[in-house]
């Protein structure tokens, strides 16, 4: 079964951060931010989503989900949830979901450190972070197969 390329999807209620990984699953690329309100409504971003999945091949989604410590965050993950089934639903690939947790703020720090401000590059940041917690993603499915290896081949 193939198992990359992988599509990422930063969800948030206004825009989606999208990034997308090499063929091999070793680097993660930010792709492009879909706003929903301008785009036409979820249904229309989901659409932008399946466009985007045939148009890089990708074999699965990878969508980030928060850490729900608090009620708001629980909510969000609920929401995060409902956006899943209906990526499912209308997509049919295999659905992930991997800890986004500071992924934003890691995405801030590299605009400031770049010398932009956060404010104007609210876009940016959307789908830099979706590159960030899909690199980690890659990175950690590298390590466990790293580790399968060395297990199987001591």
């Amino acid at each position: 079964m193939k198992s990359f390329p992988v599509l990422a999807i930063d969800y948030g209620s206004a825009r989606l951060g999208i990034a997308i990984s090499d063929a091999n699953g070793t680097v993660a690329s930010p792709l492009k931010t879909i706003d929903i309100n301008k785009s036409g409504g979820l249904n229309e971003a989901i659409q932008i989503i399946r466009r985007t999945v045939k148009e890089y091949n990708a074999a699965r989604i990878l969508i980030g989900m928060p850490q729900a410590f608090t009620e708001k965050q629980q909510k969000t993950q609920e929401k995060v949830r409902k956006f899943a089934d209906q990526v499912k639903t209308n997509i049919g690939l295999e659905i992930v979901f991997y800890d986004e947790s500071f992924s934003t703020t890691k995405a801030e720090n590299v605009l400031v450190s770049l010398g932009h401000n956060t404010t104007s590059g609210r876009k940016v940041i959307d789908k830099l972070s979706a590159a960030i917690f899909l690199q980690n993603f890659l990175n950690n499915e590298s390590n466990k197969a790293n580790s399968l290896s060395q297990k199987e081949n001591p």
